[in-house]
């Protein structure tokens, strides 16, 4: 039973956060600020939109708008994907069964992309990790690298 406390306590963590995510989204909307995209390279991740330089004219400008817009959304569905998955992986160890670690392993590399851009604060990621830490005890020399690699 200390267990099945532990996968609870876990559970409700991850689903406060995401919910502390959307409240926070949802005041944010209305002010998006630009991420300056130059400095990230996301090229290994199929799917996204690469960065354009500054465009001049206010058309350009406008489409280049819309992409940032359309780009920091496709984060926001992969942030609440990954919130998901999380939760599905709490959900069937409460039953019993074990997640796939190759499923684990490439929740890390989106949850570490999505730092880059900061739609996932870096606590709010390595509460995440130290909570796979303790449920995935198989995994604890991996996650202890992850949690070095979004620190930095």
């Amino acid at each position: 039973m200390p267990n099945n406390k532990r996968i609870m306590i876990g559970v409700v963590i991850i689903l406060f956060s995401g919910l502390a995510l959307l409240l926070d989204w949802i005041k944010d909307e209305k002010e998006i600020a630009t991420v300056e995209y130059s400095s990230l390279s996301l090229n290994e991740q199929p799917g996204i939109i690469q960065p354009e330089s500054r465009p001049s004219s206010p058309t350009a400008s406008l489409e280049h708008e819309q992409k940032v817009l359309q780009q920091r959304q496709q984060f926001i569905q992969q942030r609440d994907v990954l919130y998901m998955q999380l939760a599905n992986i709490s959900n069937h160890l409460s039953q019993g069964k074990k997640p796939d670690l190759r499923e684990v392993s490439s929740m890390l590399e989106t949850q570490r992309q999505l730092v880059k851009v900061k739609v996932i604060s870096v606590p709010e990621a390595s509460a995440t990790i130290q909570f796979l830490q303790k449920i995935l005890p198989e995994m604890e020399i991996e996650l202890a690298r992850e949690i070095k690699l979004i620190e930095q």
